[in-house]
C-alpha cells in the first residue's frame, strides 16, 4: 500500500474511532438563552429536551426527554441525535427551537419571549424605511435598490424593494427584536446599520447616499 493512501486509511479510522468514542460519551451542552433584543432572561431552565424527531423531521417513535440531566442550562453526556429544546424564565419568558447534537462541545441558543399567539397589527407596514436624497435635483432612484431586515436574535429575515416613486421600503413581518438592517443594490452592499424595532407603526429616515445616516426614527433604536 503506498505511504499517502495508508496515511488517509490511518485519518479515516482515527477520525472514525473519535466519533464513536465521543458519542458513546455523549456530548457537552451549554443552552443560551435570550430575548429578541440580546437580553437574557433570569432563572432560566431546560423544560425539555427531547429526541422526537429525526434529521429528515420524521418522528421519533420512541422519544426521550434528556431535561434531567440540566444543571441550569448546562448538560453532560446528552446522546449524538436531533432535539427539541423548550426553556422556561423568569417573568414569563419562554422559547424553544430545534439543535443537531453532533459534535463533543454543543452551544445552543434560544429566543425567548413574553408574546404568544400570533402578532396582529393591522394591514399597513410596521415599518417604512426612507432613503431620502441629499440633492433636490435627484427625483428618482439611480439603481435599483432593496433594504433587508435579519433579526440578531430571533430567526426572522424580510425584504423589501426601494420604491422608486417615494424612496420607501415597507416592512410587514418584523417583530419587536434587534436587527440587522442593509441597504443593497445590485453587485454590492451600500450599508448596514444595527437597530431595534420596537413597535408597530415606526419609520425610519436615511440619507440615501453611501453614508446611510440616521435623520429621524420613530419606535426605532439606533444600536451605535
Amino acid at each position: 500500500m503506498p505511504a499517502t493512501r495508508f496515511v488517509d486509511f490511518a485519518a479515516a479510522a482515527f477520525a472514525l474511532a473519535f466519533i464513536s468514542i465521543a458519542s458513546a460519551q455523549g456530548a457537552h451542552v451549554v443552552v443560551i438563552a435570550v430575548d429578541t433584543f440580546g437580553f437574557q432572561p433570569n432563572g432560566c431552565y431546560v423544560e425539555e429536551f427531547v429526541n422526537d424527531h429525526d434529521i429528515k423531521g420524521e418522528m421519533n417513535p420512541d422519544p426521550r426527554d434528556f431535561s434531567d440531566q440540566f444543571h441550569g442550562l448546562s448538560a453532560q453526556g446528552i446522546p449524538f441525535d436531533m432535539y427539541t429544546v423548550s426553556v422556561q424564565c423568569e417573568g414569563q419568558f419562554r422559547g424553544s427551537a430545534s439543535t443537531w447534537i453532533r459534535h463533543p462541545e454543543n452551544s445552543v441558543v434560544v429566543m425567548t419571549n413574553t408574546r404568544r399567539g400570533d402578532y396582529h397589527t393591522g394591514i399597513g407596514p410596521r415599518l417604512t424605511v426612507l432613503l431620502e436624497k441629499t440633492s433636490a435635483r435627484a427625483t428618482k432612484t439611480e439603481k435599483q435598490r432593496w433594504v433587508t431586515m435579519t433579526g440578531v436574535f430571533l430567526d426572522h429575515r424580510e425584504t423589501s424593494q426601494v420604491d422608486a416613486r417615494d424612496g420607501v421600503a415597507r416592512f410587514y413581518d418584523v417583530f419587536p427584536g434587534r436587527y440587522l438592517l442593509q441597504v443593497i443594490e445590485p453587485r454590492r452592499l451600500v450599508c448596514t446599520r444595527q437597530i431595534d424595532f420596537l413597535e408597530a407603526g415606526a419609520s425610519l429616515t436615511m440619507a440615501a447616499d453611501d453614508s446611510c445616516i440616521v435623520r429621524s426614527a420613530k419606535s426605532v433604536r439606533v444600536v451605535e
